[in-house]
């Protein structure tokens, strides 16, 4: 929701670069009159839109399709733009019958730029396809992008569509098990998305890597350990390159905020679309995608790092939530990774890799140490992780301990206060429709913090997730249950285990449970009285926690700290 909200919202830029829709644009046929009412009736609503007054844009749009409806004049214009308001309210029921509307009055208007094969034509079967794989329906999905496709491959300006299509076709043909189908689409996604990066903008080298990615999951299901290790070499050199350039943009102060590279990336991306229509417009703004990389890094370049710190966030969050926790670190002469979670983040903007997977998250979790490794061997790397991200880590230490140096765990308790409550919630929701999303923000948000800053940053957090399905609550449960058993498996490294005894989500008993599990002799466990749930994830860390991890770490690095460049 959040990120349509601001794809439908944050046109601005574009509109004063393209100019406003004209009445030259009208389509042919049709009423002249009625047309060109309820083309000004389109424009009103982006007007309103833009202003942050979506309601009445709505309102706007259902009074001229009754009047078009009623007089026999409707416009593809108006069910085109209600159904991109449809997708808005996350109902694509509604917006396959508006799309499929549309679809129907501009073939029998014989509008030149609707006909087959023409690219606003392909978008429109894209977007149908996109609602169908909303719907889970992916089958259906398929049949709109394999329409979509035979008109995209013939369009010499739409590589962007092809690599969306493409990506999209792959994910509905493993979700079906046309392996032999999804592979040929992977390839080809990766050949369309390498071929764009010579336009030498971030977008396009993001869409690699995520072609890369999907390749690569695609590979290792299949078993093909060849083709996915290949793969994964040429995802590992390309984040190393990123993140090096990163770190040296970071230390000269260059790196753009979230919200500004968004909009610039979005205007880029609108503009790629050429869109005429007010609905056009607000269709392109909803497609686009703010993709990033999965694992970011913080550095200070000015001295060598005494070690590498991993981090692995909560449940609904994402990796940019350690942001003044890496600063402080960074301080203290450490470089900080942190990593989106399998499902989260980053992961839900990629179809076919938006599902939550633990199993992934953790061999994500070793392909960054080996990353690491082979830029500088000796450089001590621990693991630190908060809730989900604390029982996360302390799996991962269970299977790294020999290239790992220590683990840090906050909160990692599977014991939640209101346990009951959320299960029940949860199966509720599973009876209605086991994959249908539902927001948990009131009962994790509310009690991880009672900071309204904080709690207000993720809630608007376009890269936060804070809609589950049952099915993942379910996984998250399983998951989380099994920590205990999981932190007896760490024997040979330092853990440090922290909780706060004012966290009103997980019960401090069970994470003293999981520290007593740790079978290491080397383990610590912080209490810090006056801590909430998030320690690590909020936007000023205290200073008792950052000193005493810091004193901690000091502890378990090599004497002499010796690292290469």
């Amino acid at each position: 929701m959040k990120t349509l909200v601001a794809g439908l919202s944050a046109l601005v830029l574009f509109l004063t670069y393209a100019g406003a829709v004209g009445a030259e644009q009208l389509p042919a046929g049709g009423n002249a009159g009625g047309t060109n009412a309820q083309m000004k009736a389109s424009d009103q609503a982006l007007d309103l839109i833009l202003a942050d007054q979506i309601p009445k844009a709505e309102d706007v749009l259902l009074d001229a399709y009754k009047e078009g409806t009623a007089s026999k004049s409707l416009i593809p214009e108006i069910p085109y733009f209600l159904a991109v308001m449809s997708v808005h309210h996350e109902n694509n029921k509604d917006a396959i019958k508006f799309l499929t509307e549309a679809r129907d009055l501009f073939a029998s208007s014989q509008n030149a730029n609707y006909k087959p094969g023409s690219f606003d034509k392909m978008l429109l079967d894209k977007r149908l396809g996109d609602c169908y794989y909303r719907l889970h329906d992916t089958k259906k999905a398929l049949e709109q992008y394999e329409i979509a496709l035979s008109a995209c491959k013939n369009l010499p300006d739409a590589q962007l569509s092809l690599s969306e299509i493409l990506e999209a076709m792959a994910a509905c043909q493993i979700d079906l098990k046309q392996n032999a189908d999804a592979e040929k689409s992977c390839v080809w996604l990766v050949e369309t998305t390498k071929d764009r990066l010579k336009n030498g903008n971030l977008y396009d080298t993001t869409n690699y890597c995520w072609a890369l990615l999907q390749a690569a999951d695609f590979y290792r299901d299949m078993n093909q350990q060849d083709k996915m290790l290949a793969m994964r070499k040429q995802i590992r050199d390309l984040f190393t390159s990123l993140i090096r350039t990163r770190s040296v943009f970071q230390a000269q102060a260059k790196v753009s905020d979230y919200e500004a590279l968004g909009r610039l990336l979005r205007h880029q991306y609108i503009g790629e679309l050429t869109p005429d229509t007010a609905a056009e417009k607000c269709w392109a703004g909803s497609d686009f995608r703010m993709r990033t990389l999965p694992v970011v890094a913080w550095a200070n370049l000015k001295d060598l790092p005494k070690a590498a710190i991993v981090c692995l966030h909560g449940l609904g969050l994402e990796n940019r939530a350690f942001f003044s926790t890496a600063n402080e670190l960074n301080k203290r002469g450490y470089i900080v990774y942190a990593l989106d979670v399998r499902g989260f983040g980053s992961w839900t903007q990629t179809k076919g890799l938006e599902t939550l997977d633990y199993s992934r998250a953790l061999t994500d979790i070793a392909n960054v140490v080996q990353v690491i490794k082979k830029e500088n061997p000796t450089l001590p790397i621990f693991i630190l992780g908060e809730s989900m991200g604390g029982a996360i880590a302390l799996r991962a230490g269970g299977q790294l301990q020999d290239v790992v140096d220590g683990v840090i765990a906050s909160v990692p308790s599977a014991e939640r206060f209101q346990q009951r409550k959320m299960a029940l919630t949860t199966a509720v929701h599973f009876m209605i429709d086991p994959k249908a999303s539902f927001s948990i923000h009131d009962y994790v948000a509310d009690r991880a913090t009672s900071n309204d800053q904080v709690r207000e940053k993720w809630a608007n957090d376009p890269k936060a997730k804070l809609g589950m399905t049952p099915i993942e609550l379910m996984k998250f449960a399983v998951f989380m249950r099994t920590t205990k058993e999981h932190a007896a498996e760490i024997t040979k490294i330092p853990v440090l285990v922290a909780q706060g005894l004012k966290d009103r989500l997980v019960k401090p008993e069970g994470t003293f449970a999981i520290f007593d599990a740790v079978k290491s002799e080397d383990k610590t466990l912080l209490l810090i009285g006056t801590a909430e749930h998030l320690m690590f994830e909020t936007m000023a860390p205290s200073s008792l926690l950052i000193d005493s991890v810091d004193s901690w770490l000091k502890l378990h690095l090599p004497t002499p700290v010796a690292q290469g460049h």
